[in-house]
């Protein structure tokens, strides 16, 4: 339920960060923007550009991913982000932070979904170097076989190689469409799903 799920998030003041760094000082001290359950989003400064007064963030979100088979794991991604002073006023910086992260929580839950569906479906797979004559024969790739085994050995190799590719792609017909059905309804993680929500409520209070 939803009243399970509770987002706490910080109020960070970005440009105090900067300015403590314009003064060298609090150098990789990180910050906790929001946090879900199992999920924590943090903030800190890795580089500052002193001559071109760019402070350069490194958002990370850590969560714990779970395969197929219920086995839980921790894990974490990243993206950077540059603060130009010059250029951008921090509410503009903040905006931009913001709309990062929720295409982050978005990309998570796309990739946890995508290597769901790899695991389920892995037995379908089939990668170019398992490929065998006889498969290269069954999807009508004969001639093609036939006309590799006159050519010299270096192009042959080079020629062989795409036709085990070719006839690889072909018998992972099946596989692929799986994949595709299985990815069009991303995985339920609840705690990402609520921080998106308050994320983006929290982005539309800002910006109107």
């Amino acid at each position: 339920m939803k009243n399970e799920i509770t987002v706490r998030k910080t109020k960070v003041n970005w440009l105090k960060i900067i300015n403590l760094a314009l003064k060298r000082k609090d150098w990789g001290k990180t910050h906790t923007l929001y946090t879900c359950n199992e999920i924590t989003i943090k903030a800190n400064l890795k580089l500052f550009d002193f001559s071109r007064e760019i402070g350069t963030f490194r958002i990370t979100t850590s969560y714990i991913r779970e395969d197929i088979e219920g086995n839980k794991e921790p894990a974490d991604s990243s993206f950077y982000l540059d603060y130009h002073m010059r250029n951008f006023s921090i509410e503009e910086f903040k905006e931009l932070a913001i709309r990062r992260i929720l295409t982050k929580l978005k990309t998570i839950e796309d990739w946890e979904t995508l290597e769901l569906a790899e695991e389920q479906y892995k037995n379908l797979h089939t990668y170019y170097w398992n490929v065998t004559i006889n498969d290269i024969k069954a999807y009508g790739y004969e001639n093609q076989l036939e006309s590799i085994r006159e050519m010299p050995d270096a192009q042959a190799d080079i020629m062989m190689n795409a036709l085990e590719k070719a006839t690889a792609k072909d018998m992972n017909k099946e596989y692929d469409k799986l994949i595709i059905d299985y990815c069009a309804t991303p995985i339920g993680m609840p705690s990402i799903q609520e921080l998106i929500t308050e994320i983006t409520d929290e982005l539309e209070d800002d910006t109107d």
